[in-house]
């Protein structure tokens, strides 16, 4: 996955209307990671959590709040 722009010491947000196996999500949580977000933040308005999606977002310490 690219990162375009500078991520290094920030604050990361991303949004997306689905989350079905958590490939995507991990990936790139994981990219800006990579490249020295400090935090990132992940918004999802439907979450299918098919497969071993849910044991994908653990691995990765999300903090989950589904409110």
């Amino acid at each position: 996955m690219n990162i375009i722009g500078n991520v290094k010491n920030k604050t990361c947000i991303i949004v997306d209307d689905i989350i079905d196996s958590g490939g995507t999500i991990v990936n790139a949580v994981e990219a800006l990671k990579k490249n020295g977000a400090n935090e990132v933040y992940v918004f999802i308005t439907h979450a299918v959590l098919s497969g071993d999606a849910v044991k994908k977002l653990k691995a990765q310490k999300l903090k989950v709040n589904n409110n």
